[in-house]
């Protein structure tokens, strides 16, 4: 079994980087990161079982967090609408090795700041994909 992350995380970062709206870091964002910016989270991968050519499940976890008084959700979920219009279930995700079978937004969640004077607005989604094996 082959570890899809090595080349769905690099896919992830190169439709959103190409939208052009905010830095996007895989991981953790560095110290010296802008007030806004996206990030590829947790990649959690699980085989199917009983499924030939070594089926999988990859849930995609992203956190478009927007910064700065004069921002709120609407900015947020503009950047999200962006984010959503290049991941969808007809993205074509040519990987070298793998087959993208379906790809689903699973869920999306506003999450606000632990202070209310933090100024922090938060969409996450989270993407599941089936995945096959060449």
């Amino acid at each position: 079994m082959l570890n899809i992350v090595t080349q769905l995380q690099p896919k992830y970062y190169t439709l959103i980087n190409a939208l052009n709206e905010l830095p996007v870091y895989n991981g953790m964002p560095p110290a010296t990161a802008q007030d806004s910016y996206i990030v590829i989270g947790d990649i959690v991968v699980a085989q199917q079982p009983g499924k030939g050519n070594f089926v999988q499940t990859a849930s995609v976890f992203l956190d478009i967090v927007i910064k700065g008084q004069d921002m709120g959700y609407k900015e947020a979920e503009r950047v999200a609408g962006r984010v959503m219009s290049v991941v969808h279930s007809d993205t074509v995700w040519n990987l070298a090795d793998f087959n993208v079978m379906s790809t689903t937004l699973a869920s999306k969640n506003r999450l606000a700041g632990m202070n209310p004077t933090d100024k922090v607005f938060r969409v996450l989604l989270r993407y599941e994909h089936d995945i096959a094996e060449k």
